[in-house]
């Protein structure tokens, strides 16, 4: 604007900057690419409030000049890139659900540094900065979507034409309850500290018209923009070995996975084709009023070694069981057109349907799919198709930074979703890394990595805080998101436990790396994915078919002893020792794959 320039940040790119500094360095940068973003909603209206028990959207005006919001338009999930159909938003508009912001006698513009609020239905409401109102619009002015307790809502620049993804200015990110992130009738759930790039958070205070609550991030946040920083130069940081994470905040501690104990086992083997599983994902409800989980097994198609329908890449959806209810199957899905399909995690679950996210290790793509909900478990077995070639090219997202992986046995395996709208994805080994894809952006940013290749193994750090540098694991094969911590949790077929490499482990990190907690020693042949039905109860499933459910002790659940036909994987036949290194030329048939002869 007239206020501001354009210049570059402490990380070498151009941003806003609302503090012109001629001749001077450059003040601090907001991180905003648009003036107006979306600061604060409800779901659930309250009668005291100016909107009179209605929902309501709080816009935010982020520079010391008054903006305009003339044409731009609000919708909810059913113009949202990933409940609904972004180019929707124009019949949206007609059928008088979105609404077209500075129409008619309605607000235009949001005075510097202040706040519009529109109400569903027929008000809006104009702020200054100190949260006085300036104006009130009481007719035609409010609108005509609802936000639901799974929702999302989107700003676009404008509803005119061919509307496409590019066109959305702000969102504020899929909530709902299985996310945690659902706001209840005395919440609301809004932006932390003006910074685009943070995330949304349930807070308990609503603030409609002002400020949200201040979050004292872990990591620097740009200070608000009615407050900014003085034109000094600021102390040129040390750069870090990978980019930081996004400045989020946890909300509570990180899972401390060495709480939790072995509680019961189940082979699937018998039950259907699964074999092989891989990634795995728990879809609350998925079997009517009971809870389901869904795995992918990650045999390629056309496979050297398939043998008709049976090395297939499939979904296969069960209850989620429990000491009391072993798992029934209740889904086959044929993957017709995927390729060594390796992680699975849930994305969003409707009234109708799930939405996952799945990875093509050889590939290197990220896959939404879309399944209808499935009724209450009856025995009956449904069998459904997903055509790779029907998939929308805005459905894929291909990862870069691991090129050398590409169509190999060591790329894409683990993925989770997070909704402040990332995946989170790994390769397994040669080296371990964990890597972030911006949604929108979809921009991949390498966020750590264990040691690098060597022809002679991985050397480890065993004091580094860092987890993958310093040797608790020697491969990662899984992994699941908690958002509510804001933390990592992988499953390693290969892991370290009391200096003995080969065990199965379960470990978290944060963001950034560090090591949380753990390592688990687990159970089973060879784990492969991971899924939190709560901060309680972990279920880790592996090849060829098993399924595991871990307990924390915390919890209260006796653990039950190991079945014998699972020793850990730490244990190798007289004449081998437990591997050490990541390359080998030959092995002695005699070893298994997780030992080496003894020299």
């Amino acid at each position: 604007t007239a206020a501001q320039s354009l210049g570059r940040n402490g990380a070498g790119e151009f941003a806003v900057f609302n503090l012109r500094t001629p001749g001077a360095p450059n003040a601090p940068a907001t991180w905003i690419s648009s003036a107006v973003l979306i600061n604060e909603v409800t779901n659930q209206g309250s009668e005291t409030d100016l909107c009179a028990g209605e929902d309501w959207v709080e816009l935010v005006n982020v520079v010391g000049a008054p903006s305009s919001v003339a044409g731009m338009a609000l919708d909810d999930s059913s113009s949202s890139p990933d409940l609904g159909i972004v180019s929707d938003l124009p019949a949206e508009v007609a059928a008088g659900k979105a609404l077209v912001l500075g129409q008619g006698s309605c607000p235009a513009e949001i005075p510097a540094h202040g706040y519009l609020v529109v109400c569903k239905g027929e008000k809006a409401f104009t702020f200054d900065a100190a949260g006085a109102v300036v104006a009130s619009y009481l007719e035609g002015c409010g609108f005509g979507f609802g936000n639901g307790n799974s929702d999302d809502v989107v700003l676009f620049s404008s509803a005119e034409g061919n509307v496409t993804a590019d066109m959305i200015v702000d969102r504020t990110g899929v909530w709902n309850d299985a996310l945690g992130n659902n706001p209840t009738a005395a919440q609301s759930l809004g932006r932390i500290n003006w910074a685009e790039s943070a995330v949304f958070v349930v807070f308990d205070e609503r603030t409609l018209g002002v400020a949200n609550p201040f979050v004292d991030l872990d990591v620097p946040s740009p200070a608000p923009p009615s407050l900014p920083s003085p034109p000094s130069p600021p102390p040129a940081p040390k750069a870090p070995p990978n980019p930081p994470p996004p400045p989020f905040h946890p909300t509570t501690p990180a899972v401390d996975v060495s709480t939790f104990e072995f509680v019961e086992q189940w082979d699937l083997s018998e039950s259907s084709k699964a074999e092989d599983l891989s990634g795995v994902a728990i879809i609350p409800g998925g079997a009517g009023d009971i809870d389901s989980i869904i795995f992918c097994n990650n045999n390629p198609l056309n496979s050297d070694v398939a043998k008709g329908d049976e090395k297939l890449v499939r979904l296969f959806e069960y209850t989620l069981p429990t000491p009391s209810s072993p798992p029934k199957l209740m889904r086959m899905v044929r993957m017709d057109g995927f390729d060594d399909v390796e992680g699975l995690a849930l994305v969003e679950k409707t009234s109708t349907g799930v939405r996952l996210v799945v990875t093509e290790e050889g590939r290197l793509n990220l896959v939404l799919i879309t399944l209808p909900l499935m009724g209450a478990a009856d025995g009956v077995v449904v069998e459904a198709t997903v055509d790779y070639a029907a998939v929308p090219p805005e459905d894929m997202y291909a990862v870069s930074l691991v090129d050398d992986a590409k169509s190999t046995n060591r790329g894409l395996e683990g993925v989770a979703y997070d909704p402040a709208g990332f995946f989170y994805t790994l390769t397994e080994e040669l080296p371990m890394r964990v890597l972030r894809v911006d949604m929108r952006t979809r921009e991949t940013v390498l966020l750590f990595s264990g040691p690098p290749r060597l022809a002679s193994g991985e050397v480890f750090d065993t004091t580094s805080d860092q987890a993958l540098l310093s040797g608790v694991a020697t491969d990662i094969a899984g992994m699941t998101y908690d958002y509510k911590s804001r933390s990592l949790i992988f499953v390693s077929h290969e892991g370290i436990d009391d200096g003995s490499i080969g065990p199965a482990t379960v470990f978290t990190s944060d963001l950034s790396g560090k090591l949380l907690s753990g390592p688990l020693k687990l159970q089973g042949a060879q784990p492969e994915g991971i899924v939190m039905k709560d901060a309680s109860t972990m279920y880790i499933i592996g090849e060829p078919a098993e399924v595991q459910m871990y307990v924390s002790k915390k919890a209260g659940v006796l653990a039950s002893p190991p079945p014998p036909s699972s020793p850990l994987r730490g244990d190798c036949p007289p004449g081998c020792l437990a591997t050490r290194r990541l390359l080998f030329a030959s092995r002695p048939k005699e070893c298994p794959a997780h030992c080496e002869p003894v020299p």
